[in-house]
């Protein structure tokens, strides 16, 4: 953008560039030393382990039901430019079915394992853990893509547009014990130290384009950002409908992050073997809140908007009307609508981080050492950035020191094909796996279809 900071557009940069939360395509996997993260009652054989410092395990992830291959197609006029779903020579029918009626969603999730380490001491094992996470998600309905899409002589009753950036840091202990010979339980207890928790959201909108040279969009635009080191910037400017002017931030400054809450959350779990062939298991991950130290909320003060239109967009720059000749047009209008105003500090408040809850059954046949069998059910809860996904497992032991993993998902995101591999002979951990299979990706390195994962870490263990 040309000179406007917009705090959508940090959502939409550090979207790309999250890590996700433990990858669930490990749950039932041998010899996997994060399934305590998945499950705290899970305690690994009692393997004492160390993560390698900041590579002891990283993951990379992008959840979604539209993305980059639902904006951007092939240009039907041929040659080998992209245009974007807005282009009057592709099809609506075509191109409105890649988005979904229901709501339209791109969430990502974030754990970075700085320190961790795992042994077996006070009759069960224990774990201690800092992680640094961060969240984010954009959620947009069906309708703001038909209005972009259709642009009639109409009124569109658009609806709720949301957007939220959280990070934080975890100091994790956990024990697990054996309660008797079918029932194992475990938890954990973090302390949060709460960096950022920004909110947007843009509710009620709505469009009118009967006029014919007048298009005006309202709606009601709400920032809440809680951030050690903001500060707005603004300049007066003119109501579209009200006498009199308005001070407009025109300039959001983010100078670092620094510690700016803190907050408390529970992980709880229990795994019940009722005999040798059949494992059943159940974890609450994550029940907790972080208080934040304060919020600099702002509000649109003149909730009407004049706007000249959406176009159709070349992408190769040396084209017509390209990409890089709307930017800054775009940009501006982006800002022109968003037209906040700064509402004070508004005090402290408390907001979630999101609850998991991990459903799972393994199936193992006594007389077959190799291979077994299982289902997990995972459900987030989150407001509306909120998915459930269920996993249909086929888990593989070679030998005492290689396990792996397949497995098929279907949920909130649609389907998908997971895998995992784990080497663990004596003193090294590594390990590699997906939830996602990646598939076809931009020249960006985009998933096409938003989703894609990446796990790989590297222990020491003994």
């Amino acid at each position: 953008m040309k000179k406007y900071i917009i705090l959508a557009s940090v959502l939409v940069a550090n979207s790309l560039c999250s890590f996700a939360q433990n990858i669930n395509s490990a749950y039932f996997l041998d010899g996997f030393l994060y399934r305590h993260e998945l499950n705290p009652a899970m305690d690994n054989d009692s393997t004492t382990y160390i993560a390698v410092p900041a590579v002891g395990n990283i993951s990379v992830n992008m959840r979604g039901n539209f993305g980059y291959e639902n904006i951007l197609h092939r240009n039907p006029r041929g040659g080998k430019s992209l245009t974007t779903f807005m282009s009057p020579y592709l099809s609506t029918e075509e191109v409105m079915k890649g988005f979904n009626k229901n709501g339209n969603r791109i969430i990502t999730e974030m754990r970075a394992t700085l320190v961790s380490a795992g042994f077996k001491k006070w009759n069960g094992y224990n774990t201690i853990e800092v992680n640094a996470r961060g969240q984010v998600g954009v959620s947009a309905p069906y309708e703001l893509f038909e209005f972009a899409r259709k642009i009639g002589n109409e009124k569109y009753d658009i609806g709720d547009v949301y957007a939220n950036v959280q990070s934080f840091v975890e100091v994790a202990a956990g024990h697990s014990r054996q309660i008797n010979e079918k029932l194992r339980v475990g938890a954990k207890a973090k302390l949060l130290f709460g960096l950022e928790d920004v909110d947007l959201s843009m509710k009620d909108m709505k469009a009118d384009l009967s006029a014919p040279n007048k298009w005006t969009v309202s709606g009601d635009v709400k920032l809440d950002a809680s951030m050690k080191q903001l500060t707005y910037e603004s300049e007066a400017k003119k109501y579209h409908n009200l006498p009199g002017t308005y001070d407009r931030i025109n300039k959001i400054n983010v100078d670092g992050l620094g510690i700016n809450g803190f907050g408390l959350s529970v992980d709880a779990g229990a795994e019940w073997k009722p005999n040798e062939s059949w494992e059943l298991s159940a974890a609450l991950l994550d029940l907790g809140f972080i208080s934040w130290g304060n919020n600099h909320q702002a509000i649109n003060k003149d909730k009407q908007f004049e706007f000249n239109g959406f176009h159709d967009i070349a992408i190769r720059d040396d084209l017509p009307n390209s990409m890089r000749d709307q930017r800054d047009n775009y940009g501006d209008q982006i800002a022109e609508f968003i037209n906040l105003s700064d509402n004070g500090d508004q005090g402290s408040r408390f907001t979630g981080i999101g609850t998991t809850i991990n459903v799972g059954a393994k199936y193992t046949n006594p007389t077959n050492e190799y291979f077994d069998f299982g289902v997990l059910s995972s459900t987030r809860l989150r407001g509306e950035y909120s998915w459930t996904e269920v996993r249909g497992f086929m888990n593989w032991r070679s030998s005492s020191f290689f396990s792996a993993s397949m497995n098929l998902s279907y949920g909130t995101f649609g389907g998908g094909f997971g895998w995992m591999m784990n080497f663990h002979p004596k003193f090294i951990n590594l390990f590699l796996g997906m939830d996602y299979v990646v598939g076809k990706m931009s020249k960006e390195f985009i998933p096409l279809n938003s989703k894609g994962s990446l796990n790989a870490g590297f222990n020491i263990h003994f």
